[in-house]
């Protein structure tokens, strides 16, 4: 993540005429008697579709929960609980719109991965002010 004014910013360029996957993930650790986590932002993306299957193509944001921390903060979790999508965006979206989306700890789960992936769209794509919160 890049860090903009004191703001969380994400930014994906893609040029691929094929379909094209483009990822940034972190681990952070669930305080003890969470419930809940959300993810929020802006968005913003000028894009034009790929040829490819509507079901790959997408702005996504996945939380995936895991009962280890990896020792790598930026690596994949080797025991994922749940992966779960809270944010998909399909149309373009010029203009900064807000976005939320959460998801329920599931139980023995001690970390949560964020996401941020892009598939199938060929463009430029923005996530601002990314705050993740616990409940």
């Amino acid at each position: 993540m890049l860090s903009e004014e004191g703001n969380n910013f994400v930014r994906f360029v893609n040029s691929q005429q094929f379909p094209y996957f483009h990822s940034i993930k972190i681990n952070l650790p669930i305080p003890e008697g969470a419930v809940n986590i959300r993810v929020s932002g802006r968005f913003r993306c000028d894009f034009v579709p790929a040829e490819v299957q509507p079901d790959w193509q997408g702005y996504k944001i996945h939380l995936v929960f895991g009962t280890m921390e990896p020792t790598d903060p930026l690596g994949d979790l080797s025991d994922a609980l749940a992966d779960v999508p809270i944010i998909s965006i399909q149309n373009p979206m010029p203009d900064w719109t807000e976005k939320e989306g959460s998801a329920a700890v599931p139980v023995g789960a001690k970390v949560v991965q964020v996401r941020i992936m892009l598939n199938g769209f060929v463009g430029q794509f923005d996530f601002d002010d990314i705050r993740v919160e616990v409940d």
